[in-house]
C-alpha cells in the first residue's frame, strides 16, 4: 500500500503541474491566438489524433496489463519486445498513410498538419505503458515535469502574435515527441532486448486489437466533437469548445493519473488472487476519486461566470455555459474511468469495455449530428452530446460489470456509495452562485472570495457527512492525511 501512495504522490505532483501550467498559458494563448487560432489547432489536432490512435493500437492499456502481470525479467522482456514490434509496425503504417493524407488537405491546413506529424511519430517511440506496468511512475513524472516546463517557457518566448500559431503547434507536438523519446534512455535498466518469434508476437495481436476497439471508440468520440464542430460550425465554435474542454479536462488528469497507478496495482492483486484486498482498493478508489472530482467540477462551474471572461478574455463568454455542462461530464467520466481501470481491464472484462464505448460513440455521433448540424447549437450541442454519451458509457459499464459474475454485484454498491459527494458539491455550487450574484466588485477580487468560500463549504459538508455516517474509508483517508501533516510539523 505504501508503494501505491508513493506512485499516487508522484502522479499528483505531475498533475498539479499539469493544472498550473495551463492556468498560466491559457489566458495568454486565448488573447494571442484568439478563438479562431485555437479552433484551427483543436480541429486539426482532432483529425491527427485518429492517425495517432492507429499508430498506438491498443498497446497503452493492454501493454500495461501484460507488463504488470509478468512475473520475471525474462517474461517482461519477451512481452515488451513482442508488443513493441506490433507498435512499430502499426506506427510506420500510420506515418505513411498520414503523409499521403497531408497531400490532399486544403492549403491553409497543410503546414499545420505537417507540423502535427510529430504527434503520430511520437507514438512510434511511446513506451509509457512499460513504466506504468512496472509501477515506475517516478521516471515518467520526472520526464514530464522537465518537458512541461521547457514547452511552457518556449510558448512565452516564441509565440508573440496570431501569426505564430505554427510555432505553438510545433512546440506542443515536438514536446510530446521528445517526452516519449527520452524514456528510451532508461529502458535497458528494466528489460533486455531479445529476439522474439512470430508466435510470440501473434499471441498479443488479438487481445491488443480487442482493447483497441474501445480505445479508438472512446478517443474518436472525444475527438469527434472537435472534428464535427470544425466541419459544421467553424473554427470559432471549436475554439470555445477547446477552452471549456481544457479547463475541466486538465484537472481531471489527476483522476486519470491515479487510475493508472491503481490499474497497475489491481492487475497485480488479480494475478495473486487477493480478492478482498482487490475489492477494498476498488471501494476506496471510487470514494476518493469522486471526493476530488466533485470538488473540482462543481468548484470550477460555480465560479465560471467570473472566471471565464477574466481567464480567457471577453471574447470567450460562450465558454461559461459550456463549462457548467463539462462539470457534469467530469463527474460522470470519473465513475467510468475508475470502472474501466480498476475493474474491467484488470479482470479481463474487455467485452464489456468494448460494448459500452461503442454504444457511447454511436450515441455521441447521432446526438452531435442533430444538435450541431440540424439545430445549429455549435459548441453547446457538442458538449450536450458528450454528456449524454458519457452517461450511457457509465451506466453500461457499471451494470454489465456488476452482473457479469455473481461475485461482482458489490460494484453497484461501491458506485452508489461514491455518489455521496454530489449533494455536497451541488449545495456548494448553489451557495457560491448566489454569493457571486450579490458581490459587486471586479472579477479578481470576486474570485479571491468565492474560491476559498466554496472550498470551505465543500470541506465542511464532507466533514459533517463523514462524522455522521462514520464512514471508515473516509475516516481512514482523512486520518492518514492529518497524521502525515502532524509528522511534517
Amino acid at each position: 500500500m505504501s508503494q501505491i501512495k508513493k506512485n499516487i504522490g508522484y502522479q499528483t505532483v505531475y498533475q498539479v503541474l499539469a493544472v498550473v501550467i495551463p492556468l498560466v498559458t491559457s489566458p495568454y494563448l486565448s488573447r494571442i491566438l484568439g478563438a479562431d487560432g485555437l479552433g484551427i489547432f483543436s480541429y486539426t489536432h482532432s483529425v491527427v489524433n485518429y492517425f495517432a490512435l492507429f499508430a498506438a493500437l491498443g498497446v497503452s492499456k493492454y501493454g500495461m496489463r501484460v507488463i504488470a502481470q509478468s512475473g520475471t525479467r525474462e517474461e517482461i522482456s519477451r512481452n515488451f519486445c513482442g508488443l513493441f514490434t506490433i507498435q512499430l509496425l502499426t506506427s510506420v503504417i500510420a506515418c505513411i498513410v498520414f503523409g499521403v493524407f497531408i497531400g490532399f488537405v486544403p492549403d491553409k491546413y497543410r503546414v499545420v498538419y505537417a507540423i502535427e506529424s510529430f504527434y503520430v511519430i511520437s507514438e512510434l517511440v511511446n513506451i509509457n505503458w512499460l513504466y506504468f506496468g512496472l509501477e515506475k511512475f517516478k521516471v515518467t513524472v520526472t520526464r514530464n515535469i522537465i518537458i512541461k516546463i521547457l514547452t511552457t517557457v518556449a510558448i512565452f518566448v516564441f509565440v508573440q502574435n496570431g501569426s505564430d500559431l505554427w510555432k505553438y503547434i510545433f512546440i506542443m507536438a515536438f514536446g510530446q515527441f521528445l517526452s516519449n523519446l527520452v524514456l528510451w534512455l532508461r529502458v535497458k535498466k528494466y528489460v533486455d532486448f531479445t529476439k522474439v518469434g512470430i508466435e510470440e508476437i501473434k499471441k498479443h495481436i488479438k487481445p491488443n486489437l480487442v482493447l483497441f476497439i474501445p480505445v479508438i471508440a472512446a478517443s474518436v468520440y472525444h475527438a469527434m466533437d472537435k472534428t464535427m464542430l470544425g466541419f459544421f460550425s467553424g473554427e470559432e465554435e471549436s475554439g470555445y469548445y477547446y477552452n471549456a474542454d481544457k479547463l475541466l479536462s486538465v484537472p481531471f488528469t489527476v483522476v486519470v493519473g491515479c487510475c493508472n497507478v491503481i490499474m497497475a496495482q489491481v492487475s497485480v492483486l488479480v494475478r495473486e488472487k487477493k480478492e478482498e484486498e482487490y475489492k477494498s482498493l476498488q471501494g476506496k478508489t471510487f470514494k476518493i476519486g469522486m471526493l476530488f472530482s466533485c470538488a473540482i467540477a462543481f468548484g470550477i462551474a460555480a465560479v465560471s461566470d467570473s472566471f471565464c471572461p477574466l481567464f480567457f478574455g471577453k471574447g470567450f463568454y460562450p465558454t461559461i455555459l459550456l463549462v457548467k455542462f463539462f462539470a457534469l461530464i467530469i463527474i460522470v467520466k470519473t465513475i467510468s474511468t475508475i470502472t474501466c481501470s480498476a475493474c474491467l481491464i484488470p479482470q479481463h472484462r474487455d467485452r464489456i469495455y468494448i460494448i459500452s464505448v461503442l454504444c457511447g460513440a454511436a450515441v455521441n455521433f447521432i446526438v452531435n449530428l442533430l444538435l450541431i448540424k440540424v439545430f445549429n447549437l455549435g459548441a453547446l450541442g457538442a458538449t450536450i452530446g458528450t454528456l449524454i454519451s458519457e452517461i450511457i458509457v457509465m451506466i453500461l459499464q457499471s451494470v454489465l460489470f456488476a452482473y457479469s459474475h455473481p461475485t461482482a454485484k458489490y460494484h453497484i454498491r461501491q458506485v452508489l456509495a461514491s455518489f455521496v459527494f454530489i449533494p455536497a458539491g451541488t449545495i456548494m455550487f448553489i451557495l457560491v452562485q448566489l454569493l457571486q450574484h450579490y458581490l459587486r466588485m471586479i472579477p479578481v477580487f470576486k474570485l479571491l472570495i468565492l474560491i476559498p468560500v466554496g472550498g470551505i463549504i465543500y470541506v465542511l459538508l464532507v466533514a459533517v457527512y463523514t462524522f455522521v455516517s462514520r464512514d471508515k474509508e473516509l475516516i481512514g483517508f482523512f486520518g492518514a492525511a492529518l497524521h502525515k501533516k502532524r509528522k511534517k510539523q
